[in-house]
Parts: C-alpha cells; sequence; structure tokens
C-alpha cells in the first residue's frame, strides 16, 4: 500500500468508481433492512391476533350535537 493512502483515495479516477459502488451498496443495505423490519412488523402482527393485510377499523367520529351514551356507565 502506498505511504499516501487518503491521497489515493481522493484521487479522481478511484472516486469515479468509488461512489456509485458505494451508493449502490448503501441502497441495498438500506432496502435489506426495510424488508427485514416490514416482516418483522408482520410477524408480531400475526403473533397478537391482528390480520396484517385487513385494513385498520374506522371508528366514528362523535359529532357535537350527539348525546354522550350512557351504556358504558354501570347501574348499581
Amino acid at each position: 500500500m502506498p505511504d499516501n493512502w487518503l491521497k489515493v483515495l481522493t484521487d479522481t479516477e478511484v472516486m469515479i468508481f468509488a461512489i456509485p459502488i458505494v451508493a449502490i451498496l448503501v441502497g441495498g443495505v438500506i432496502a435489506i433492512t426495510k424488508i427485514l423490519f416490514s416482516h418483522r412488523e408482520r410477524m408480531t402482527m400475526i403473533q397478537h391476533g391482528i390480520h396484517p393485510d385487513y385494513p385498520p377499523e374506522e371508528e366514528e367520529p362523535e359529532t357535537a350535537n350527539s348525546e354522550p351514551s350512557t351504556e358504558s356507565y354501570a347501574s348499581g
């Protein structure tokens, strides 16, 4: 290895090839990480009994004119 390795690495001819190679490698690592995290999320949803492909249930928003429900109050 040359004595001045930093000068060799920052040479124009080396950088022309190094930048695209590093970009491709980093993009691949990001893609694999995203796939692994989404797989882990799906497995966790399945373990908790949630179907990962069903859309989430939408809650009906309460309107300002409606009275609050008394069904949740315990009579007693």
